[in-house]
């Protein structure tokens, strides 16, 4: 993987994630969906409590990802304010008597992403 140490923040966000969709042999953004529909960069968002901003990478029902350094609590709380707006996405879990349900939960990625959270 590259180095990133004279990246801006958002060119270093987004080359490690093009890096991970390569390690991980998943599509990127791009290739993916190149109109930005439903997995895009900089994916445009109204926060909770006012304000504009851009998640920096998401996929539709999948996951929002930022990249905050060195504060991840910052990134955290920028995500969280971005849920509503990014469709807070769904995800189906197993109860101990193996019943699936529904809960609201937003998969927020701060500066990792796991590969089974790529979808």
């Amino acid at each position: 993987m590259e180095a990133r140490g004279a990246y801006t923040e958002r060119a270093a966000a987004h080359t490690h994630f093009l890096d991970l969709c390569k390690l991980f042999e998943h599509d990127d953004p791009v290739s993916a969906d190149p109109t930005g529909e439903w997995f895009t960069f900089e994916k445009g968002a109204t926060k909770t409590g006012g304000g504009e901003g851009f998640a920096d990478v998401w996929k539709k029902n999948y996951f929002a990802w930022e990249y905050k350094k060195p504060d991840l609590n910052a990134a955290m709380d920028q995500l969280v304010r971005y849920a509503a707006a990014l469709e807070n996405p769904r995800r189906n879990e197993k109860t101990s008597n193996d019943q699936e349900h529904s809960i609201e939960a937003p998969n927020l990625f701060l500066r990792s992403v796991y590969p089974d959270a790529l979808g």
